[in-house]
């Protein structure tokens, strides 16, 4: 039997143009983890910073909906 993915709202972040948007962290069942604001994917620095994908942009945390913390994400490659 196959687990399935778990997705939960983990934050609150600016985007680039001053909006808001939900922080979203799906959970696969082999651990793996990806992160998506407004289907977008967003990855995390080794210094905890989230980072646009698409455009490289400095995403903002301006509130947790839990325990989650950019650090508890694996950094994207350098």
């Amino acid at each position: 039997m196959t687990q399935a993915s778990r997705i939960t709202d983990v934050a609150i972040v600016q985007l680039e143009d001053g909006s808001r948007a939900t922080l979203t962290c799906t959970c696969g069942a082999d651990g793996a983890e990806e992160l998506l604001v407004n289907n977008r994917r967003v990855s995390t620095t080794s210094d905890g910073k989230l980072i646009a994908d698409d455009t490289g942009a400095e995403l903002e945390v301006v509130g947790y909906l839990g325990t989650w913390r950019p650090s508890d994400a694996p950094a994207r490659p350098a």
